[in-house]
């Protein structure tokens, strides 16, 4: 099961799943066990299509 995470703070930030992910946050951040509804990650929408998504 993946585990979502964005910073902490950010009202805008995006919620991110792939741990290969540029943008991934490492620390102080917030994490969800579901899926959010809005507010993705672009690329790791791409690197879950790609099949190229570390969980």
């Amino acid at each position: 099961m993946a585990e979502y995470r964005k910073r902490k703070g950010l009202q805008y930030d995006t919620w991110h799943w792939c741990r290969n992910c540029a943008n991934d946050p490492k620390s102080d951040y917030v994490t969800r066990s579901t899926r959010p509804d809005g507010d993705l990650c672009n690329q790791c929408k791409s690197k879950e299509a790609n099949g190229d998504c570390t969980s």
